[in-house]
């Protein structure tokens, strides 16, 4: 075990030094600073103009406050986190530069704990940047609501959209970093990654066959964040449940993909 976390911790080390990283981290949280700096603001300007029954009306439509308020954690995520499959390929993509892949085998000889090891690294790295997320959404909010609802934070419904922020960040990053590991090539990764997020926001595959638009890995975290959002741009293919199945079953798949692939082909 000991071992194991020993690899994790090189992992981490190895993927923190590459300035793509750290380049694509930065733009991932100024879109996210921003978009959540817009939301507090329409909060403030909700919660100037409620109603008695705790709704208002935002221009395209009477919305309930309290409910637009804990959603937003998810809106400001869910538009940053555009880029999320593309961080991940980033630092998947190092092990294919310059023979790092070959170096990297030397040292961790068993490519199951290679795989396992990178693979759970990315994915605490999601989850951290998540977190810091979720944390930055609730002070926002918190400014927005103390001389309104404190009490709205302090909710079943919030600590759940915190579970999607979380579920998505961490999903949607492996399995962009997964790919990258079966495609071997960081280019090839963020095209895939490109081509999945553009079939999702061109609605071309809702419109033919909403049924298959469901199983694609944008169009389930769309499900899954905002099942109760008060006005949708466009309509949801699936159920939350769903939406949560399908991003899992995403990185899971492609993770393993990933790991046979590596076992099987030569350190190149």
């Amino acid at each position: 075990m000991s071992g194991m976390f020993s690899v994790i911790r090189s992992e981490f080390t190895k993927f923190l030094t590459l300035p793509g990283v750290w380049l694509v981290t930065g733009v991932i949280v100024l879109l996210f600073i921003y978009m959540q700096q817009s939301l507090h603001a329409d909060h403030v300007s909700m919660i100037a103009n409620v109603r008695p029954d705790g709704t208002a009306d935002i221009g395209l439509g009477v919305v309930e406050v309290a409910s637009q308020i804990r959603g937003s954690i998810g809106t400001a995520v869910m538009n940053a986190g555009l880029l999320l499959p593309v961080l991940g390929a980033v630092i998947a993509g190092s092990e294919f530069k310059a023979g790092q892949l070959g170096l990297s085998l030397v040292a961790v000889p068993n490519r199951t704990r290679f795989v396992l090891s990178k693979v759970f690294a990315v994915g605490l790295y999601a989850a951290g940047l998540a977190i810091v997320f979720i944390a930055a959404a609730l002070v926002l909010m918190y400014l927005a609501v103390k001389d309104w609802d404190p009490d709205v934070l302090w909710s079943a419904q919030t600590l759940q959209e915190a579970g999607r922020v979380l579920l998505y960040m961490v999903t949607i990053t492996l399995t962009g970093a997964a790919i990258t590991l079966v495609t071997r090539r960081t280019l090839s990764g963020i095209i895939v990654s490109i081509v999945l997020i553009t079939l999702t926001f061109a609605q071309v595959v809702a419109l033919i066959a909403p049924a298959v638009d469901a199983f694609l890995p944008l169009s389930a975290a769309r499900n899954l964040m905002f099942q109760d959002a008060a006005i949708l741009p466009v309509p949801l293919t699936g159920t939350e449940l769903q939406g949560a199945l399908v991003l899992t079953g995403w990185a899971a798949i492609t993770s393993v993909v990933a790991l046979v692939l590596i076992r099987r082909r030569d350190a190149r």
